[in-house]
């Protein structure tokens, strides 16, 4: 009496084969994912950059208003300066 051999089917073959495409949907779903993340990222770091464009073309306009500013005081400042010369030579003038 001979033992019969009853082979497995090749389910192992078809099993890994399901198992790589599993892990390679899963792959795919995680790239997708990554890729719509960045696409955001993207969008958020150029709406960020238009308003730093905004916000540095609004102090560019202060500090040319604030120069015209300080270009003002000194013509001021300067006046004066003169006019306190002016005193200070008529009294030495005067005193002396």
């Amino acid at each position: 009496m001979a033992a019969t051999i009853i082979p497995f089917p090749p389910l192992a073959a078809d099993l890994a084969a399901d198992l790589a495409r599993q892990r390679l949907a899963r792959a795919l779903a995680l790239l997708n994912e990554a890729l719509a993340a960045q696409r955001e990222a993207i969008g958020a770091w150029r709406q960020s950059l238009g308003e730093f464009r905004a916000v540095t073309g609004e102090l560019g306009q202060s500090l040319g208003a604030y120069q015209t500013t300080l270009g003002d005081v000194a013509g001021k400042v300067s006046a004066l300066n003169q006019q306190a010369r002016t005193l200070e030579q008529w009294a030495s003038q005067h005193t002396a």
